[in-house]
């Protein structure tokens, strides 16, 4: 039965996270794309945002979804079909047609797809990252203090992007793209923290999208560079954010960092996070030519 694939647009977000949120069902932790991962991609431009969420289906019911960026690939197939060749095959031909030089995708170890790309020469990507848990309880909902809460206004939106540009080299969020990913799916004001410090200051902020009544994926937390180290910041917006989750009735959290990241292993840590497993992706040395890059 031949795979269908859909070129998605900004319209489909609320599909795009029902389908998602439908697939990871009772996970104790999801790994690879998650609905958080689809609500962060959410603040991008439509210019930008075209073109890179991709549906496939099979008789009209979809199989496998993904986010293609350039370089990066984010796929994730639908649960019970990790093993499907005809699943596999069709998503391994589109990132086999990716046009970059160098591309990078998560593929599930012993998955029908991570064996095609490994069959065309795909490696492993000497960088794993570390996943690490905490079940959440009724003790967590009390986590927090009173400098750590959602942006209350404008000014305080302004201070929680002006602490993700000061926190990751390149940062490209601003208000706009903020406002983006607010008015999308799945986001939740509640779960949005900021933290100042003694004089006020903004000093680090953490968001989370869609999490109510389930387990979730935890994104970066953004420490202000000038900000000395050292000084909780990154662990306060932390035990903030899993407090707020608590109280949501959320009932676990997990999150992704490479490996290497001594601090923020640390971080995680410090706040009742245990590693559970490490994961590695799939790179693609060098161009193949489309040709040899399908998967015949």
């Amino acid at each position: 039965m031949a795979i269908d694939e859909t070129i998605l647009s900004r319209a489909d977000l609320p599909d795009i996270v029902a389908t998602l949120m439908a697939w990871e069902g009772e996970a104790s932790y999801p790994l690879g794309l998650h609905v958080g991962d689809v609500g962060w991609h959410a603040r991008l431009p439509d210019d930008e945002l075209d073109g890179t969420m991709r549906a496939f289906s099979r008789n009209g019911v979809w199989v496998a979804f993904g986010l293609f960026e350039p370089g990066l690939v984010r796929p994730r197939i639908a649960p019970g079909l990790a093993y499907d060749a005809e699943v596999a095959r069709a998503v391994a031909d589109a990132v086999q047609a990716m046009p970059q030089p160098q591309v990078c995708t998560d593929a599930d170890p012993g998955s029908a797809f991570r064996t095609w790309l490994s069959a065309a020469g795909w490696t492993l990507d000497p960088d794993p990252w570390t996943c690490l848990y905490k079940p959440l309880d009724s003790g967590d909902r009390d986590l927090g203090d009173s400098a750590t809460k959602p942006p209350a206004d404008a000014d305080g939106v302004c201070d929680r992007v002006a602490v993700q540009r000061a926190a990751f080299t390149g940062s490209t969020f601003t208000v706009e793209a903020w406002q983006r990913m607010a008015t999308g799916p799945g986001f939740d004001p509640d779960l949005e923290m900021l933290s100042r410090d003694d004089v006020g200051r903004p000093v680090a902020g953490r968001d989370r999208l869609v999490g109510r009544g389930r387990k979730v994926r935890n994104p970066r937390t953004a420490r202000h560079p000038p900000r000395p180290l050292g000084a909780g910041h990154g662990r306060r917006v932390l035990q903030a954010l899993l407090g707020a989750l608590g109280r949501a009735g959320c009932s676990g959290v997990s999150v992704h960092t490479p490996a290497r990241n001594a601090a923020a292993v640390a971080v995680y840590t410090s706040s009742g996070m245990r590693a559970i497993e490490n994961t590695q992706t799939l790179i693609r040395p060098k161009r193949l030519s489309v040709s040899a890059a399908r998967l015949e």
